[in-house]
């Protein structure tokens, strides 16, 4: 019987009892190779994939599914989020993502970020975002969210859906 250490799918060294006359190579050797190899990981400079909190206005439906003017609506709503969430942290910042959706297409919402995790931590759940959102959006109106959003200046929906994630 042969006593070798291996790594699980969660980077996680474990002994193994293999019954096979191979021989397996050194416990050190192993360990020196598989710590050696996550050393590397986390000494690249590669940048972990930002996480979002989100917020999924209820406005896709009266806006016919018509993505410029959805991307556009978002970006004045987003400008007014922090006015509306002013108790939130200074750190949270508000920007407009694409949400990939498991049953169709892909659609933009405003995503909720910080760099900070303490920030995040004070956030109330996204579905008390949305309802917030919603009695500001039902007390101004869609028009008025179209008026103003001509205003303003923002990216396609083809240059969201086909932007490298931060």
């Amino acid at each position: 019987m042969v006593v070798s250490y291996l790594e699980n799918s969660f980077g996680i060294l474990s002994r193994s009892f293999l019954f096979t006359k191979l021989r397996a190579k050194p416990r050190n050797e192993i360990i020196a190779k598989t710590v050696g190899k996550h050393l590397r990981k986390l000494s690249t400079k590669e940048k972990k994939q930002r996480g979002y909190g989100i917020i999924e206005p209820p406005i896709y439906e009266e806006l016919n599914w018509d993505m410029e003017l959805i991307m556009s609506c978002l970006e004045f709503i987003r400008t007014k989020l922090p006015e509306l969430f002013s108790e939130f942290p200074q750190g949270v910042k508000y920007e407009l993502i694409p949400l990939e959706n498991p049953f169709g297409e892909a659609y933009p919402v405003i995503g909720l970020y910080s760099d900070n995790p303490k920030d995040l931590e004070k956030l109330p759940e996204f579905l008390d975002l949305d309802e917030q959102v919603g009695i500001w959006l039902n007390e101004i109106g869609i028009e008025s969210i179209k008026k103003e959003s001509k205003k303003i200046k923002t990216m396609n929906w083809e240059t969201l859906k086909n932007r490298k994630p931060e």
